[in-house]
């Protein structure tokens, strides 16, 4: 499990082809909203980011796409484009709707980092 560093991604898949690096979700969405351009960064947005966090939560854990979902984050047009562009084209790294298998809910690494 990778924190979508696709460097790491690439060179896990010249070593085990028939492997796929899952990604760690929360990492990888906990660092875009601690960026600036996230429009959330700030102190005072925490709440927000719960939020996206929950929302990104509910997602990975759809067994099918769903757009009502997306729909929902509609108002959060930044955090939209960036799932659209960044994490819907390898949802099978990382949500279950995504996966043709059981990752027996293998999602993060964040649990061994504490």
């Amino acid at each position: 499990m990778v924190d979508k560093d696709m460097s790491e991604i690439n060179a896990l898949n010249d070593v085990f082809p028939e492997s796929d690096a899952l990604l760690c979700w929360y990492h990888a969405v906990v660092r875009w909203l601690m960026k600036s351009d996230s429009g959330v960064s700030r102190p005072q947005h925490s709440s927000i980011r719960k939020e996206i966090i929950d929302y990104f939560k509910k997602m990975k854990a759809c067994p099918m796409w769903q757009k009502k979902i997306l729909k929902e984050f509609s108002h959060y047009k930044e955090l939209c484009n960036y799932f659209q562009r960044y994490w819907e084209p390898i949802r099978h790294r990382w949500a279950d709707y995504g996966r043709c298998y059981n990752h027996d809910n293998s999602e993060t690494n964040n649990l061994i980092e504490r």
